[in-house]
């Protein structure tokens, strides 16, 4: 993507351990100048016509510090991670701080936006306070199809 960094998840700048390993080093936010509340991670992914048409399912997982919402092809789907209900903007601060992240999820996403072809999936990840120690963002989606017992 044009202008974006990119690299293998999880992209994080975290002194502790995590459950899963980092992929990608991120600076930690504390050596941000200016400091960075909120980051913008996305990805796109490609649907054919059949899985499209057979999805059952689409799942979130994520491993998130501290806060974030969701979306698929520019739509915000829930549930969002630690962040207040209304509207987000890049100095929104998120409902608490982590302390360390954890794997969450599976979590229902809804299907009814994604199109056979190009998909995008993003995430905003937000931080609790402007002194914030450290950012991650880990993201798995699975989904589920049924079988055409006719193929």
């Amino acid at each position: 993507m044009d202008g974006w960094e990119e690299g293998p998840g999880v992209l994080a700048a975290e002194l502790n351990a995590l459950p899963l390993a980092i992929g990608t080093n991120l600076t930690l936010p504390g050596l941000n100048d200016p400091f960075v509340l909120t980051y913008y991670f996305e990805t796109e992914f490609t649907l054919s016509a059949s899985q499209l048409a057979n999805l059952q399912e689409l799942k979130l997982r994520h491993l998130i510090d501290d806060g974030a919402v969701f979306y698929l092809n520019g739509a915000e789907v829930t549930p969002r991670f630690n962040m207040n209900a209304g509207a987000v903007n890049a100095s929104t601060v998120t409902a608490a701080s982590i302390r360390n992240a954890t794997y969450q999820g599976p979590f229902d996403l809804p299907t009814g936006g994604l199109v056979a072809g190009p998909n995008r999936f993003s995430a905003e990840v937000h931080q609790q306070a402007a002194d914030g120690s450290d950012i991650v963002f880990g993201a798995k989606l699975s989904m589920t199809q049924s079988l055409d017992p006719n193929s």
